[in-house]
């Protein structure tokens, strides 16, 4: 299994993806202990740093690098959040492109890379994340899941202009809690969480946290602040202190 891994990791960076191993759970093998360190950003091309950063014992996954760093970027549409009822709205205007399905049922539509073109979390609709620059994927199809759109790489179209998120603002120093990278604010993944039905509790802390793990802070003590935030709003859902914060640390790979 792990050769076969490597093989097509190797594969993939011939046609120009920056590959990296992540975990069973899409963390990536060597979380990044501060910003520009670790995580995708040891993502590469070169077949000698993929079989050295693929020989992780907890390999069990494929993350591709989107954005400039592979001339990808992903479309990722998330049934758990209605992301489907957009993308039957929008059917005939989104261009036939290489199309792959995910575990939670949902798709990764994948794009020309558009420059500039950054990660977000439901600012184009609820339950529809651009993955760009700043961001990374997981290659369902190395895990045995289908591919629904088999367009070559070299053949993607360029991503749609009318769908392109509101540009990050530049980045600046911020005030605690606040969040300067794709614009989703500390604020909206708490009122996230704090719409979650009876049942979904834990589910949407975790995705609140692992959205919050691939944001970028202008002071490591406005991160603390914000994971403070999720474990408090978590608790006022009646989670336990201990099930929270073991859910929190486990999105954000700690």
């Amino acid at each position: 299994m792990k050769e076969e891994l490597l093989n097509h990791a190797i594969a993939l960076a011939a046609q120009g993806l920056a590959v990296f191993p992540c975990r069973e759970d899409k963390r990536p093998c060597r979380p990044a202990p501060e910003p520009g360190k670790g995580g995708f950003h040891e993502a590469s091309t070169d077949p000698d740093d993929i079989a050295r950063l693929f020989r992780h014992s907890r390999a069990e996954t494929i993350g591709v690098r989107t954005g400039g760093a592979s001339g990808v970027s992903a479309l990722d549409v998330d049934i758990r959040h209605d992301g489907d009822l957009w993308a039957v709205r929008n059917h005939e205007r989104l261009p036939k492109t290489r199309t792959h399905a995910t575990p939670s049922g949902g798709i990764h539509l994948l794009f020309r890379h558009r420059p500039r073109l950054d990660c977000s979390v439901g600012q184009i609709a609820q339950g529809i994340d651009v993955r760009g620059d700043g961001g990374y994927v997981i290659w369902w199809p190395a895990a045995g899941l289908e591919i629904l759109n088999n367009m070559p790489l070299d053949q993607l179209p360029p991503w749609p202009d009318w769908a392109v998120p509101p540009p990050r603002p530049e980045k600046q120093r911020s005030e605690p809690g606040t969040i300067i990278a794709s614009g989703y604010g500390v604020q909206r993944l708490l009122d996230f969480i704090a719409d979650s039905p009876e049942g979904e509790r834990n589910n949407r802390l975790h995705w609140a946290a692992c959205r919050l793990r691939e944001l970028w802070f202008a002071e490591p003590q406005y991160r603390e602040n914000a994971i403070s935030k999720l474990l408090d709003s978590a608790m006022e859902l009646g989670l336990s202190e201990r099930e929270a914060g073991r859910t929190i640390k486990s999105a954000l790979g700690e």
